[in-house]
């Protein structure tokens, strides 16, 4: 595993990948044109950076992304009966 040192902290350079709209947009399941609907109008939190006119998105960003949408399983109401 390479590692690269961003602010003295050691993490995996493969979270540090630049990826295109498209190459994001094939990891969300996607368009790319719902990206760029998203960045437009800001209706999601995803993180992006602009390299002269171009759009890029780090790895990183796009799993925080998708971590932060989880929704776990929804716990089975409990059910009490009534005595008798």
């Amino acid at each position: 595993m390479n590692l690269v040192a961003v602010n003295e902290q050691q993490i995996p350079s493969r979270t540090l990948e630049l990826l295109t709209p498209r190459e994001a947009a094939k990891q969300l399941g996607v368009s790319p044109g719902t990206l760029a609907k998203w960045r437009c109008n800001k209706t999601y939190p995803l993180k992006f950076t602009r390299i002269g006119y171009r759009i890029r998105y780090r790895l990183s960003d796009l799993i925080s992304f998708v971590e932060s949408r989880l929704v776990g399983a929804a716990p089975e109401p409990s059910v009490q009966r009534r005595k008798r």
